[in-house]
């Protein structure tokens, strides 16, 4: 008879089995509880959209972790939105990361992606964090961790200091604590522990 923690194990890799199959034939897309994503009609901007498969990283000691998500910028901002299995309950930090290279078990991704060399903080606090701090998301349990985050630092044009396409979103182990740790590794990292997941930031061709 399957012990309970066996049960759980082959539960994670049927979803994950299923999750996959989304992946491969874009179906199970539908995000719960989307931000509603606007435009200005007076503006100049051209909608611009990017989409990001996030691959687990080996040798985590947790359970593999995927995702998908959906960049939109309007003249409001960079909308992400997307769903991620296989994260424990809790927050975890969530960040773009300066290098489009998923080796080494994401380690290849270098650093928060930090164009103006400034210390790590909250999303919110636009004028002092990294252009790549997207702060926490939440997982609930037993369920898949949705992804609704609009910000005004990111952006997807070409060209320009903070754009993030060709670059990496990290998922970490534990909760980011937004540079208020009190210890040097809270001003660059957050704290926020080992890399699970990431996946490269592709601009869809319109």
């Amino acid at each position: 008879m399957l012990t309970n923690k066996e049960i759980q194990i082959k539960m994670r890799l049927v979803l994950a089995a299923i999750f996959v199959g989304c992946l491969a034939f874009k179906s199970c897309l539908a995000f719960p509880q989307p931000l509603h994503i606007a435009h200005s009609p007076s503006s100049s901007l051209k909608v611009l959209k990017s989409k990001v498969k996030l691959v687990p990283a080996q040798n985590t000691d947790k359970d593999p972790v995927y995702g998908i998500l959906s960049l939109v910028e309007t003249s409001e901002g960079v909308y992400i939105q997307g769903k991620i299995l296989g994260l424990e309950p809790g927050k975890h930090g969530f960040h773009v990361h300066a290098i489009g290279d998923l080796g080494n078990d994401c380690k290849s991704a270098g650093g928060h992606f930090n164009p103006e060399e400034r210390d790590h903080g909250q999303p919110q606090n636009e004028a002092d964090r990294h252009v790549g701090d997207l702060g926490n998301i939440i997982s609930p349990e037993d369920d898949f961790t949705s992804v609704n985050i609009l910000d005004t630092l990111v952006t997807l044009q070409k060209g320009q200091a903070n754009d993030i396409n060709g670059r990496a979103f990290v998922v970490h182990a534990t909760e980011d604590d937004l540079g208020l740790g009190g210890n040097p590794e809270s001003l660059k990292t957050g704290n926020a522990g080992k890399r699970l997941a990431c996946g490269i930031v592709e601009p869809i061709i319109q």
